[in-house]
């Protein structure tokens, strides 16, 4: 009994799961602080705005969440 041995999809499938974990962090790190920045630079210039600021500040929020 050699509980070591795992079936060759059972490896596929945690190689599949890592690189989906590394593929959201890059998102995170690369996509989200430019989106981030636009986000923020929309609410400066249309910060006075009652209906444009809670719509930028709900992208804000999304876009936090989504990572």
């Amino acid at each position: 009994m050699n509980g070591l041995r795992l079936p060759i999809r059972s490896l596929y499938a945690v190689a599949i799961f890592f690189v989906g974990l590394l593929l959201i962090a890059v998102y995170y790190v690369a996509v989200c602080p430019p989106i981030l920045q636009v986000i923020a630079a929309m609410q400066a210039n249309f910060g006075d705005n009652k209906y444009l600021n809670p719509l930028f500040t709900a992208f804000r929020y999304v876009t936090q969440l989504s990572g």
